[in-house]
């Protein structure tokens, strides 16, 4: 998958998509069938891995697995 360098290795596992200079995302997770898609307002040209980006999904992740287990 994409995006899984040094400090960011774990939080997209399952994302496939695209990432951007300075931070934007945008990634789908094929098997639980959600989108994400983040633009900072800031850029930061030094974060390479877009771990703002990758920790937000790391959540919308937990968020949906969590859901998803209630539902069922």
């Amino acid at each position: 998958m994409y995006g899984n360098g040094l400090r960011s290795k774990g939080l997209r596992d399952g994302w496939m998509g695209w990432m951007g200079f300075g931070g934007s995302v945008m990634q789908w997770h094929p098997e639980l069938k959600i989108g994400f898609a983040y633009i900072p307002t800031c850029l930061h040209w030094y974060d390479l891995e877009n771990l703002r980006g990758a920790k937000l999904q790391k959540k919308v992740v937990e968020c949906t697995m969590l859901i998803n287990s209630i539902l069922e």
